[in-house]
Order: structure tokens, then C-alpha cells, then sequence
């Protein structure tokens, strides 16, 4: 079997799930299917985690997308000149334009449908929910990383239901072992928030739930680790509550996060809408109670193995049980690491291939 991965999410992350998802799918394939052939169609890149398959060259953004758009038509006129076919083509994001350039239509597409976010959220960028729609249409496949993702899938497209769609769970790749990795300047006690904060993902709720027990834990702390500086609306709301002098904003290396998850108090993730959840996974690697919006995929993915809360009461109340009962902190760490092994990125792998194979035979 051959199977192309397009340059799409490399032009577009230098860090970030998709292109990290790629990346251990890709590797995974590799070293579980020697005799099959997996490429992806880059000349350069500036994707972190690609950095030893691809040679990495810093260039305008602009500059990297119009190099590998060539090199993905040269590609495509080799191949054709040549006679050497590809059974699977698997888009790596929703840019549908050059899939016509690649030879006469004997391949199979599929793509990978992480969250239906635009769609729900984000409705004024018609060019890309257009273009998503388009490319679905077109695909001979779709893999969804949850099983609430097919269904939103659906509903939102219903048209789509003909169409073979295989839910395949993301693994978990993170850093492993108990020794410490000194992070300077953290505070003794605190809750952790991690990632971005706007829209959908109420980071104001964790604020408001904070600003109820402040008072109780005078020496509990909020961390919000990655997402970039508060904003303006942030800061005069984290103001007009007066917990300033008690949150702090940083960014940590992927190494440095395990030692963050690992020495919270808890984990907190208050967002109405995700399509997987990578984070809760990091979590419970890292031995951290993990506190959940009852949402979205939440209830999937990490099923009984955390707290689950319906507002700011009730996760103040949640932040308060963890806090003090050292038994259902203990309890919510060991069925945390439980829940992970549930998610492999060799069983990721290897449903992958399956439906590849499935889609060929068709």
C-alpha cells in the first residue's frame, strides 16, 4: 500500500494537535508496516515535530506554502510520468484546490475530521467551512477522532451518512517517569488551566469558580499555562473579581508541562465544546485529578475516571472536594492512569491501516 499525506498542516502549525496527530500516525504506520510506503508530500517545513523527517527552513509563511504546492505538483506530474500510483491520499487539512492535480482519480481519499468548531462557532469564515464541506464531499473516507465528533458530523451533514466513517481514538505519547524537572517560580499550591481561553472554551467560568474559594485557600494559586497574554477583557475581569495578585500566565516546554500537571492540585477544563480533549490524557499521565465540563466529548473520553461540573458552583464545589479529601484525589489519579490505556497511538495506527485496506478493496 502507498499512501501520500499532503503539506497542508506543516504550512499551517509549527506546534499544535493536528499536526502532532500526523506525525505519530505517520511514524506509527512506519514502524508497524515496513513494507507499505507512507509520504508526506513536504520539500520544507517548519513543524516541530516533523523537524527529523523534513528539513526545516525558515521562510515566510507564504514562501513555505508556495515551495511545497510546486514540489506537490512535480510530485504528482512524476508519479503519473512514471506510472507509480498511490492507493491512499490523506489530506492532512480541508484545502480541496489541488487534489485535481494529482493524476487520474485511482486513489482513495480520506480525511480526518477532528471538531466541527467552525461550524458551530466560527460561522462567518465561509471560505473554510465551504472548503471543509467540499473536501468531505469529495472523500471516499472520513475518520473521526470520537464518536460524539461522527455524530456531530452528521448532523451537521447529514448527506454524509453513506459515506464509510471509522471513529479511531488519538494515543498518547507524553513524557513518562516520576524524577523531577525543576520549574522555576511556582507557587506551592494551585489550579491548572491550559491552553487558549476565548470563545467556546468560558475560561471565565474557571475565574469565577476561583474567585468563590479564594478566601478558604489563602495560599492557592490559578496557573494559566500556554495561550498567550490575558486580554483585555481578561485582565479587567480578573480585576473587577480581585484575584490578580493570585493568577499568573506562563508558557512551558512540553517537558516542563509534565512537572506542572504533575504537581497541581487539579486540572481544570471548563469548555463547552472539544472534539478529543488531548490535555485530559496529559493529565492523567502526569498523576493530576482532572475536573471536566459535563460536554461534549468529555464523558467519552475520560469516562469515570474525573469530576465533572455544570457551572461555576459546581466547580468550585469540585475544586473544594479535591482539595481536601485526599481519597477521591487518590481515587481520581489511579482510575486516571487506568483510562489511559485506553489510547495508543500503535492501536491508532493499526485501525488506520485497517481502513485504508477496507477502502481499497471497495
Amino acid at each position: 500500500m502507498r499512501v501520500l499525506y499532503d503539506y497542508q498542516i506543516l504550512y499551517l502549525q509549527k506546534y499544535g494537535g493536528i499536526s502532532r496527530y500526523f506525525y505519530e500516525l505517520i511514524s506509527h504506520l512506519e514502524s508497524q508496516y515496513e513494507q507499505d510506503s507512507f509520504n508526506i508530500s513536504a520539500a520544507i517545513s517548519q513543524n516541530y515535530y516533523f523537524r527529523e523527517k523534513i528539513p526545516q527552513r525558515k521562510l515566510l509563511k507564504h514562501g513555505n506554502r508556495m515551495i511545497n504546492d510546486l514540489q506537490m505538483k512535480m510530485k504528482a506530474a512524476g508519479d503519473r510520468l512514471f506510472k507509480r500510483n498511490i492507493d491512499i491520499l490523506h489530506p492532512t487539512y480541508y484545502e480541496p484546490s489541488y487534489i485535481a492535480d494529482y493524476g487520474k482519480r485511482e486513489y482513495k481519499i480520506v480525511i480526518t475530521v477532528h471538531d466541527m468548531t467552525y461550524e458551530h462557532f466560527m460561522q462567518d469564515n465561509t471560505r473554510f467551512i465551504q472548503a471543509k464541506r467540499r473536501i468531505l464531499e469529495y472523500a471516499d473516507g472520513i475518520i473521526t477522532i470520537s464518536d460524539f465528533t461522527r455524530k456531530d458530523l452528521l448532523q451537521i451533514y447529514p448527506t454524509l451518512e453513506h459515506k464509510p466513517i471509522s471513529t479511531i481514538y488519538l494515543g498518547f505519547t507524553g513524557v513518562s517517569g516520576d524524577t523531577p524537572l525543576f520549574v522555576s517560580d511556582l507557587p506551592g499550591d494551585y489550579i491548572l488551566y491550559v491552553g487558549a481561553r476565548g470563545g467556546y472554551k468560558d475560561f471565565h467560568v474557571v475565574l469565577n469558580a476561583f474567585r468563590q474559594i479564594k478566601e478558604k485557600y489563602s495560599t492557592l494559586y490559578l496557573i494559566c499555562a500556554g495561550g498567550g497574554a490575558f486580554s483585555n477583557e481578561e485582565r479587567n475581569l480578573i480585576n473587577i473579581l480581585g484575584i490578580g495578585k493570585r493568577i499568573i500566565q506562563r508558557a512551558f516546554t512540553d517537558e516542563e508541562m509534565h512537572e506542572i500537571y504533575r504537581k497541581a492540585c487539579c486540572f481544570v477544563y471548563p469548555s463547552k465544546y472539544e472534539g478529543f480533549g488531548l490535555p485530559i490524557l496529559e493529565a492523567f499521565n502526569s498523576g493530576c485529578p482532572v475536573l471536566l465540563r459535563n460536554a461534549s466529548c468529555f464523558p467519552e473520553i475520560a469516562g469515570n475516571a474525573v469530576l465533572y461540573f455544570e457551572n461555576e458552583e459546581d466547580l468550585a464545589q469540585q475544586m473544594m472536594t479535591v482539595l481536601e479529601d485526599e481519597e477521591v484525589r487518590n481515587k481520581l489519579v489511579s482510575t486516571g492512569r487506568m483510562r489511559l490505556n485506553l489510547y495508543s497511538w500503535d492501536d491508532t495506527a493499526r485501525q488506520t491501516y485497517d481502513f485504508y485496506q477496507e477502502l481499497c478493496e471497495k
